[in-house]
């Protein structure tokens, strides 16, 4: 189990569940789910810690599933196992093999405490498709997994997304923008992604979403609240 072997690098994990549920458009997602406690945020598969604070973080790791093509192999996956995949880690063959069956892995982190915003990430579009990593903010695991599958979706089905344009589709009744990952962000918010490809010289967009009442995080009407939860990862204040 990727996290669970990650966390017992460094400090002592427990398994809160692993299940098997499907995601809001109903196809299969499964959820591995550990609590840790101490000093934890993520560890690295390579055994680095990023510590952010001392309070509670879960990380949940679910693989990428396709929700237009069936588990598949990707000939741009496959070139990733080969002369080193023997002396890997479990956690990382598993991200290996997630990237080979599904087209990516996807790794969420969430507070339960919810003093610092979830996100999840994919790890491997790049490779597989040759589009950019994808991070989301704020949102629960289970919809960051489905939002990370629709990218990757509608990518493999050659549709490109731009900063600056407002996309439908994503969530029901209300676009989405879609905004540059800094490389200091993708070095502290995607360690696996930044792992995989051995250093920051990738490419990631942050999909941004408004409330429910249609504010976006740069307007003057947004709450502190909502800002903290969602914060800009191009460290651009204004928008879109």
């Amino acid at each position: 189990m990727l996290f669970q072997r990650q966390l017992l690098v460094r400090i002592e994990a427990v398994l809160l569940f692993d299940y098997s549920c499907r995601d809001f458009r109903g196809f299969p997602c499964r959820v591995l789910c550990c609590i840790a406690r101490l000093q934890l945020f993520e560890i690295h598969p390579r055994q680095h810690l990023t510590i952010r604070s001392s309070r509670t973080r879960i990380v949940a790791s679910t693989g990428c599933f396709s929700a237009t093509l069936a588990p598949s192999r990707h000939p741009a996956a496959g070139r990733l196992n080969s002369g080193v995949r023997a002396h890997m880690k479990p956690a990382e063959q598993r991200i290996l093999d997630d990237i080979e069956q599904f087209g990516c892995h996807v790794t969420s982190v969430f507070d339960p405490d919810q003093v610092d915003p979830s996100f999840s990430y994919s790890i491997g579009l790049t490779r597989t498709l040759g589009v950019p990593e994808v991070i989301v903010v704020g949102v629960r695991p289970e919809l960051g997994h489905s939002l990370v599958n629709l990218y990757m979706d509608r990518s493999r089905s050659g549709e490109s997304f731009l900063p600056g344009i407002p996309y439908l589709g994503f969530l029901s009744g209300f676009p989405v923008y879609f905004r540059s990952v800094l490389e200091t962000h993708r070095s502290s918010y995607m360690l696996s992604a930044t792992w995989l490809y051995g250093n920051t010289d990738y490419q990631a967009l942050q999909i941004v979403y408004p409330t429910t009442d249609g504010v976006w995080p740069w307007d003057l009407a947004s709450s502190d609240s909502f800002r903290n939860n969602q914060p800009l990862l191009d460290g651009v204040a204004s928008g879109p």
